[in-house]
């Protein structure tokens, strides 16, 4: 009657979503939690949505979703009128996202309309999407390449597609709002990103030779060789296809096509899954930094990676960090914010770090806080708004003594 709810889940990041009639809101939340989250349904300003096709066609049943100012997100759906309504609104900017093709699950590349809303105002966005025409494809171009019989094409969470021997890519662009995975023979990979308004015949191009990293994947507990992991490297720059390969059954891999900048590699050892989730992978949490950047003639890499076996990594031992989180000022404990840490570990050629999937903590209503980390040599810590996920305080530190226990606490300005 009181309008609360109680939860059980364990130590995580989550999204919780809340359904009002037809309304859909969801918002992020860091359990364990110190102090009660709010979910609130008020009146306030509004925001009405209006999607039409190109061709003037209203859309019934379009998905458009709503990020507000403090963080929190809504999803509606387009009724007989073509329009979606967000009530109880703050004043503040909020931001309208539509997808291109409509869709039921998450989505990426959509039409994005920033809105300034006053107190108690109420604003018409109306959003153009695309009609759906004639299909449009991608034609994949690969230097030294001029057959592309046994490469093969797929877009998020659909099945893979053989890629025709001219390089033409039968998938209609339209589709690929999360972009498009690409493999070559031996288990090549790269994930493209694709523009909303790609013409019909765009032009995707890969490198497969040039600048790279090579080396040996082994386990970190017992030393064998890891085959069948896949490899993906993340530039520094942000920018790129994200290409990735799949370790031999000695554990080698040779990862080449990249910029002559330093990247993160990342493992997953479900090597056939999507490269965008690591899904259920033994290595989610590992990321490794080589410290030098990608090169035409690549140091040899010897990379050894602990694996998760039941929430912990194997052959790294755990230490339990805890202490406050106060104001500077006056020392006064900083009660609800999301504590974010993770373990560095120098490593040959690079350096590892390590996160529990759990890497997230409140500080307690007297400001402390206590979380199980792998140990490392060094440590991170991101704290954060829990509300509306501002970042208060970056800060990284190290730890030579190697305790199983210790203490630090944060003061934030």
């Amino acid at each position: 009657a009181d309008g609360g709810f109680h939860l059980e889940a364990p130590a995580s990041t989550y999204f919780l979503r809340v359904m009002s009639g037809e309304r859909t809101r969801s918002m992020r939340a860091d359990l364990p939690r110190a102090t009660p989250l709010l979910v609130e349904i008020e009146i306030g300003a509004s925001i009405e949505v209006e999607v039409r096709d190109s061709a003037g066609a209203l859309q019934v049943g379009h998905v458009v979703a709503l990020s507000r100012e403090d963080g929190r997100q809504e999803r509606e759906e387009t009724g007989e009128s073509g329009r979606a309504r967000f009530e109880g609104l703050q004043p503040g900017v909020h931001r309208v996202h539509v997808p291109p093709v409509n869709t039921k699950s998450s989505f990426a590349n959509g039409i994005l309309e920033q809105v300034e809303l006053g107190e108690l105002e109420h604003r018409l966005v109306r959003i153009e999407i695309p009609a759906r025409g004639e299909a449009r494809f991608a034609r994949v171009v690969a230097e030294g390449i001029a057959d592309y019989t046994g490469w093969k094409a797929r877009l998020i969470w659909k099945p893979w597609t053989a890629i025709e021997a001219d390089g033409n890519v039968p998938l209609d662009l339209a589709e690929a709002g999360f972009g498009l995975e690409i493999e070559a023979p031996r288990g090549r990979r790269w994930h493209a990103n694709i523009p909303r308004d790609a013409p019909d015949g765009y032009v995707v191009r890969v490198e497969t030779g040039g600048a790279g990293y090579r080396g040996i994947l082994l386990d970190a507990a017992s030393g064998r060789a890891l085959g069948g992991v896949r490899v993906t490297a993340v530039s520094s720059s942000g920018t790129g296809h994200r290409p990735s390969c799949r370790t031999d059954a000695a554990g080698r891999f040779e990862l080449l096509g990249l910029e002559e900048e330093r990247h993160a590699l990342t493992f997953n050892t479900s090597a056939d899954g999507p490269t965008w989730s690591d899904g259920e992978s033994a290595l989610r949490g590992v990321t490794f930094f080589p410290e030098r950047a990608a090169s035409k003639q690549p140091d040899e890499l010897e990379i050894r990676v602990p694996r998760l076996n039941q929430g912990l990594f194997q052959g790294v031992d755990t230490c339990e960090l805890s202490g406050r989180v106060v104001r500077a000022g006056d020392g006064s404990a900083l009660a609800g914010l999301a504590l974010t840490f993770r373990s560095l570990e120098s490593a040959a050629g690079g350096q590892l770090r390590l996160e529990y999937g759990s890497n997230t903590v409140s500080s307690a209503p007297d400001g402390t806080y206590r979380i199980a980390l792998p140990r490392g040599s060094s440590y991170a810590v991101w704290i954060r708004n829990a509300e509306n996920r501002k970042v208060l305080l970056e800060e990284e530190w190290q730890e030579t003594a190697g305790l199983a226990t210790f203490q630090r606490d944060f003061r934030l300005p």
